[in-house]
């Protein structure tokens, strides 16, 4: 019995591999491209079949089916041999549709790095061509202006003296300055009608240092004895201008000071020394920190913070009547840019007698000065933005909430520092009809964003949408602005009815002494 059944096992076996296993065609005899694939497989497994015969006992490879299944039909192969080659189409398909797919993205690859090089090829272009053209105009600046600028001899010299500053003014207006000539520029824009000179500002620097460090030998005392009297400060925040200490009277500064022997030694004593705002400087370090937040040169581990802090200290003492306002550090700290320190100084202390800011560092919401500016504002934002004009007069958005800061800073808070340099190339020349013009075109550019806000985010829009404005487009707009005959009549008025020089300021300081 057991070797009959291990006769028919093996009869079974060579009947199956007679009429199921394929016979594996030779590559030769093979014509189309999924035969070839089929008959590779065959053979392949018909070599590896006979060493793992023992491993899968139950299944002759080669033959696509186990040996304990029927054999394949004729139709039934025919039918699989089409599903493989159907199969091996799609896969074809698929392969084929791949390569068009890597072929395209390495096309487009090509183009893209094509067309940003081609970009850069421009950029670089247009910067050589920038900074040849800004050549130029050093050029012309140093050759043709500034050496005629002080010529006062009569006949032909004198006719070029007035064609330079013509020209200047005509260059000023439309490339602006270079940044290298600012500093020859801007001081004789800036007349010196204050008569500040080198005297003036060690004089009024060595009062100011002399009280700054008075005070802190007196706080330094009163901690000894374990404190003494608490002396009011005001910690304005950095958008309120609403005055530095508590006033009376007149707007002279109340503090109450103990005379100290030690200032007698000195040669003065600070109770002599304050006569107005000169305690205002104790809010300048504050505001220093802050001042071009986004540079660091104003830090207090910067060499530009010391200078700018000397600088406000000495004219808090050097105007006493004025004292420090909120503001005062952008104007200087934007001089500070292009200008030594003594220069600094003096472009800085005559621009704020200029009686566009002086009407503004008031801080007097009565003063008729600032009124009448805060008109002539809003009659050049009705001429060229009507609507506009309309939309916050209805939301209840008044001039001072916005346009005190711009004029306060002359933008430098709120536009990049290129821009900025730009309209005070233009203000020096233009006067402050300039200003009017740079806020009503920094309207007209947000203008839309301005009627489709609600009340409460038109005034941060205000603060924060303005130096994202490209430069181009703000002098398009600034050129564009309009100004009616009846506007120049009222800002001629205005300007001559001002004075250069206000009450209070300190006007021949030529030997360096307090007048």
């Amino acid at each position: 019995a057991p070797s009959s059944g291990r006769e028919g096992e093996e009869k079974m076996r060579k009947r199956a591999t007679t009429t199921i296993t394929m016979t594996p065609p030779t590559r030769e005899a093979t014509t189309s491209s999924s035969t070839r694939s089929i008959s590779r497989s065959s053979k392949d497994g018909s070599a590896a079949g006979t060493a793992n015969s023992s491993s899968s006992p139950g299944v002759v490879v080669g033959a696509f089916r186990p040996i304990n299944l029927p054999p394949k039909t004729p139709q039934e192969a025919r039918r699989h041999m089409k599903e493989v080659q159907k199969i091996e189409a799609l896969y074809r398909r698929k392969i084929e549709r791949q390569r068009k797919d890597d072929e395209r993205r390495r096309r487009l690859e090509q183009r893209r790095k094509a067309e940003e090089e081609k970009m850069e090829q421009q950029k670089r272009k247009k910067h050589v061509q920038r900074e040849n053209n800004l050549q130029q105009r050093v050029s012309i600046w140093e050759r043709e202006i500034l050496p005629h600028w002080h010529n006062k001899a009569e006949g032909f010299i004198i006719k070029k003296q007035d064609s330079a500053r013509a020209r200047a003014k005509e260059m000023a207006v439309k490339y602006g300055v270079p940044t290298i000539i600012r500093k020859k520029v801007w001081p004789l824009w800036c007349d010196n009608i204050l008569g500040i000179n080198e005297a003036t500002w060690k004089h009024y620097g060595e009062i100011a240092a002399k009280a700054v460090a008075q005070r802190e030998e007196e706080e330094e005392e009163q901690r000894r004895n374990g404190g003494g009297r608490r002396r009011k400060k005001n910690a304005d925040s950095d958008d309120n201008y609403d005055g530095a200490a508590e006033e009376k009277g007149g707007g002279e500064v109340v503090e109450e000071q103990e005379e100290d022997s030690k200032g007698d030694d000195q040669g003065m004593t600070t109770t002599m020394m304050l006569k107005g705002k000169e305690m205002t400087y104790m809010l300048i370090a504050t505001d220093i920190s802050r001042t071009f937040p986004i540079f660091s040169f104003f830090q207090k581990e910067c060499p530009m913070h010391n200078e700018l802090l000397m600088i406000l200290q000495t004219y808090c003492f050097f105007q006493p009547h004025l004292g420090y306002v909120q503001g005062m550090s952008y104007l200087a700290g934007h001089l500070l840019f292009y200008l030594d320190v003594y220069t600094t100084f003096e472009v800085f202390c005559n621009l704020l007698a200029k009686p566009f800011l002086r009407a503004f560092l008031s801080l007097n919401g009565d003063n008729p000065e600032m009124l009448e500016r805060y008109r002539l504002y809003e009659m050049m934002l009705k001429d060229n933005l009507p609507a506009l004009s309309v939309h916050l007069n209805s939301e209840g958005i008044a001039p001072d909430m916005y346009f005190l800061e711009w004029s306060l800073t002359l933008f430098c808070k709120r536009l990049e520092l290129e821009a900025v340099g730009r309209v005070w190339d233009m203000f020096f020349v233009l006067g402050e009809i300039v200003i009017y013009k740079t806020a009503v075109a920094i309207m007209s550019l947000l203008k839309q964003k301005i009627l489709e806000a609600p009340f409460g985010k038109v005034l941060k829009l205000l603060a924060t949408e303005p130096q994202k404005l490209e430069i181009k487009q703000l002098f398009a707009a600034i050129s564009k602005v309009r100004v009616s005959s009846a506007f120049r009549r009222k800002l001629d008025m205005l300007v001559k009815n001002s004075h250069d020089v206000a009450h209070g300021f300190v006007t021949s300081p030529a030997v360096g002494k307090p007048k």
